[in-house]
């Protein structure tokens, strides 16, 4: 069943990039798996994630989350300014890594 929901994910992520500079609503909830990330990260296709490329991606990841903040009702308790509070980056983390 994890393997087929891959799958699925992994055709998906295909256009990972797209999808990831789309603003995100309110009432949806962003899935990140590693497939997803590797793709959006990896923008010359080498096969491999360099640290520009690396920032590059958590920063998208960073912005995209921090818009879709500003929509939930408690998003006040979770950035302040264009910074995020120990709160908003562990719903961060908790976004990027949805483990084994």
């Amino acid at each position: 069943m994890i393997i087929k929901k891959i799958v699925s994910v992994s055709s998906a992520s295909a256009v990972g990039l797209v999808l990831a500079l789309s603003p995100m609503t309110s009432s949806a909830q962003e899935v990140y798996n590693f497939d997803w990330l590797m793709k959006m990260a990896d923008s010359n296709k080498d096969g491999m994630v360099n640290k520009a490329e690396f920032l590059a991606a958590m920063s998208m990841a960073f912005d995209k989350k921090m818009e879709a903040m500003k929509g939930m009702p408690d998003g006040a308790k979770m950035m302040k300014g264009d910074a995020m509070t120990p709160e908003g980056l562990q719903l961060l983390f908790k976004d990027l890594y949805v483990g084994p």
